[in-house]
């Protein structure tokens, strides 16, 4: 199951990249630069969210809050 974590976040965050790409090039914005640059802080990333999100739809978990904290927050230790 790891192994399709790993080829679900390969495909997500290249699709981010993607999709980063498109809108710089197609949105309006002040400077292109400061606007889609990476926080670096504690915060999880838009690929790391949307991997966890249908990570959690492939799994058996009835809830998102259950499955981020005995899942999430313990296996994948996040």
């Amino acid at each position: 199951m790891q192994n399709l974590l790993v080829e679900i976040f390969y495909d997500v965050d290249n699709f981010c990249i993607d999709f980063e790409n498109y809108c710089r090039s197609y949105f309006l914005t002040e400077n292109n630069d400061s606007n889609f640059a990476m926080i670096k802080s504690k915060t999880l990333s838009l690929s790391e969210v949307m991997t966890i999100t249908i990570y959690f739809h492939l799994s058996n978990y009835r809830n998102f809050n259950s499955y981020y904290k005995e899942h999430v927050s313990t296996v994948l230790c996040i």
